[in-house]
């Protein structure tokens, strides 16, 4: 049986200004995504326990990468893409299990950047945070 290691993971990103979706985020070192759906009560009167049934589903979550001076790519898409005012969240990303893009193990959303942490420490390399919420539905067919 054959399983994926954390060192394998890749981030895509594609904004609107339109980076190629198999440019992936250079030196990434994490990303995770969390799922939630909404639950609601439907249980009636005489019942003996409670009973559910499900709602909408949300995502959020999180990327780190490594920062490079590159001037262009995806990395530095989505950077900028923090700054886009009246942002209608339609950036895509693709979170890879494996470590080679098109391996087909994959996480596909859009995305909306909801934020950017940047920090240097004195004898490490700097490191770039980021946020995000999906907007829409989230692809997991090709798990």
């Amino acid at each position: 049986m054959a399983f994926y290691r954390g060192e394998e993971g890749v981030i895509c990103f594609k904004n609107a200004s339109g980076v190629a979706n198999t440019d992936s985020v250079a030196s990434t070192r994490s990303w995770s995504l969390n799922i939630a759906k909404d639950v609601y009560e439907c249980t009636a009167f005489g019942d003996n326990s409670r009973k559910y049934i499900g709602g909408p589903h949300s995502g959020s979550g999180s990327c780190e990468f490594l920062y490079s001076a590159a001037g262009s790519g995806a990395a530095h898409d989505i950077l900028a893409d923090i700054t886009t005012t009246e942002d209608p969240g339609d950036a895509t990303m693709e979170l890879y299990l494996g470590g080679a893009v098109g391996d087909g193990k994959k996480v596909a959303f859009s995305a909306l950047i909801t934020s950017v942490d940047l920090g240097a420490a004195m004898g490490d390399l700097q490191a770039v945070s980021v946020g995000f919420t999906v907007n829409g539905d989230v692809d997991i067919s090709a798990l």
